[in-house]
């Protein structure tokens, strides 16, 4: 690989975990967040339903939910990556 093509590459890269977000909503739809790559929170959402939960357990589930978005961020992130 030529430094031209490495440099490409590179910048392919920055590009991909730059703009690559997901946005995953709990299953109770109480919790919505948007999560980047390397485990950055962008966005997060509360509905109504989020409320009606203790704090313990509301605590539990934006948890949950994060974790769950940086598991598919990271999924994206892998499958944008140029080969």
């Amino acid at each position: 690989m030529d430094l031209d093509a490495a440099t490409e590459r590179a910048r392919l890269m920055r590009e991909v975990v730059t703009s690559t977000s997901v946005e995953h909503t709990s299953d109770d739809h109480a919790v919505t967040v948007v999560a980047g790559p390397g485990g950055v929170l962008r966005d997060l959402s509360l509905s109504s339903r989020a409320f009606r939960l203790t704090g313990a357990e509301l605590g539990a589930l934006v948890v949950r939910t994060i974790h769950e978005a940086n598991t598919l961020v990271t999924a994206e992130v892998a499958a944008r990556m140029p080969r």
